[in-house]
Formats: C-alpha cells, structure tokens, sequence
C-alpha cells in the first residue's frame, strides 16, 4: 500500500503549450460510455493491469460492490490543438467517508493488482491532473492511499516523484512480493532457480505416476465455443474443492458468479483470457484460468480435483 499525505504541497502543476487537459469524474454506470477510450489507454499502459480495464473492473462494480460504489475519474489530453484528444489516465476511487479521511483507490474485489492506469507517454501530467482534482474536491482530505501496488513499477515510482515534487510525505504499507514468470524463461530452468532438487524429482514423479492411470493431456482453451464450457467445468473443479467447503468459492455465492460468468464472457469476446486444463483420460485434474492483456498473462484462479492432491496437479 502507498499512501500520499497533504500535510506539506506546493501548488505545481505539468503545463505544455500544446497539450491541454480535461478531467471528468463518472459514476460506474456512467463510466461505461468511456470504454472505447478505455481499451485504448489500457493498450498503452504505463504499466497493464487486467484488473483496472474495463471488462474486469465495471463488471466488479456492477456484481462485487453492495455499497461505497467507486467513482471513476477519466483523464483526458487534447494533443496539437485538437487533432488528437485522448483518454491518458483511469483512477477508480472511493470518496471518503468523513472530510478528513484519506481518498481510496479502488482495489476490486478478486482484484490481485491496483495500479491505475496511465498513458505510457502523458502519465506524469494524468497523475498531476488527478491529484490534483481530488485535492481541489476534498481540500480537508487526509490524503490519498492505493493498495496492491507495484512497490517499484513505473507507476509507483510516478507517484513517488509527484509526491516529493510537491513536497508530500509518502509512506508504504504491507510491502510484499508476488510471483512472476518472464517469458522466455523455459520450464526447466526456471524450475532449477526456484526449487530443489528434492522437491523437482517428487515433482517428476507425480508426473509419472498420473501417467500410469490413463491418458494424460494438458489443453488450453480461449475459443468462445469451448470456453463456456470451460469455464462451467472450472467453477464445478473450484466448488468441489476447499473453498466450496470454506464458502469462498466462485459459485458459493449468488454475486461472484455472476461476476465470473459476466467478465470472462466479456474477456473471451475481447480475447484476453483463456483457461488451461490438466486432464486424465478427460476428466479434468487442475485447471487455471489466465486474463491477458499486452503481453503481460495474469493467473487469475486456479482448481484442482482434491481426489489426485497426492499428486500435485496443480
């Protein structure tokens, strides 16, 4: 979590002679009007984040959000006098609940990353914009606080900068690591730098095990007419397993369902997500559902049949 504070500001804003800027402040159901801009600013990204695209996000607030619906605030740069007007920067937030609380970047639920989108080339002056609208309409607030941020990407190393240009104080939370596969990488070698030999041999040899009891096969699905049927399987694997017994799993409730159904229908129609499955003699073992965007995959979720845990297919 990084947390920018208005205890110390100067008043100093980015300006160019040719480029000027807009700054609206929408509601999620308004915010829908936006989305050609938005596909087009995610594709551009600073720094990609499935999870503050459209698909991901206006779905969540629709489905995962019962109160404190967030407010979508859209940056946008008339470039050359016109000829070029574009959506630069996305902030999603929550306004705060008293005058001298801290705004909140939204972080949707089943969310794994908050970063918001900025323009690769205009995201200092989107920053600057944003902040600077959310100080002028809360000028009593605390300050402003993401949560699951990239501690040293680019977008918090804008944040960073902005803050100490304006003399702020910034203070991290939580700090933590999450995995990342870059590609290019090949299975065994990453294998090799991330785990024993002990542990890569028991992995071999679950391998061969599972090969012993039937036909194995490992397919990946993103075709419209195969992940439907995908993704019910997934929501069946994922329920049948401990969080289905827990009441976390995607089908224990009425709202994350629907959810799920809704995005990755949508994320399928725009291509950027399909589902790898593990299976023996058809029977699904493990199954993970990945949302794309750029070149960047994100594992969104994963399932396992508990019977073949002794195996590790996951």
């Amino acid at each position: 979590m990084i947390a920018v504070d208005y205890v110390r500001k100067r008043d100093i804003a980015f300006s160019s002679d040719t480029v000027s800027y807009a700054v609206e402040c929408l509601d999620w159901q308004a915010a829908a009007v936006m989305r050609p801009g938005w596909e087009l600013l995610a594709s551009r990204a600073l720094e990609p984040n499935i999870y503050m695209e459209a698909a991901f996000a206006l779905t969540a607030a629709e489905h995962l959000v019962e109160e404190a619906k967030p407010d979508f605030l859209f940056v946008s740069a008339n470039i050359g006098n016109g000829v070029d007007i574009r959506l630069i920067g996305i902030f999603p937030f929550i306004r705060p609940s008293a005058p001298d609380r801290f705004v909140s970047g939204w972080l949707p639920k089943q969310a794994a990353l908050g970063t918001p989108l900025l323009d690769r080339e205009y995201g200092a002056a989107a920053l600057d914009q944003a902040l600077n609208w959310i100080q002028a309409r809360y000028p009593n607030v605390a300050g402003i606080c993401w949560r699951l941020l990239e501690r040293h990407g680019p977008v918090a190393s804008r944040i960073v900068e902005w803050a100490n240009f304006k003399e702020m104080a910034v203070h991290c939370f939580d700090l933590g690591a999450r995995a990342k596969l870059l590609i290019g990488t090949d299975v065994e070698t990453m294998l090799r730098r991330i785990m024993s030999r002990k542990h890569r041999k028991y992995l071999h040899l679950g391998g061969r095990r599972l090969k012993a009891l039937g036909v194995l096969t490992y397919n990946r699905h993103s075709e419209p007419e195969e992940m439907h049927q995908a993704i019910e399987c997934f929501l069946a694997l994922e329920a049948s397993g401990w969080k289905g017994r827990r009441g976390t799993a995607l089908q224990s409730r009425q709202a994350s369902d629907a959810f799920a159904r809704a995005m990755l229908k949508e994320q399928t129609a725009l291509g950027k997500c399909y589902i790898d499955t593990l299976a023996i003699d058809g029977k699904p073992l493990a199954m993970g559902i990945a949302l794309v965007t750029g070149h960047i995959a994100f594992l969104w979720k994963i399932a396992y049949d508990e019977a073949y845990a002794d195996y590790s297919p996951g």
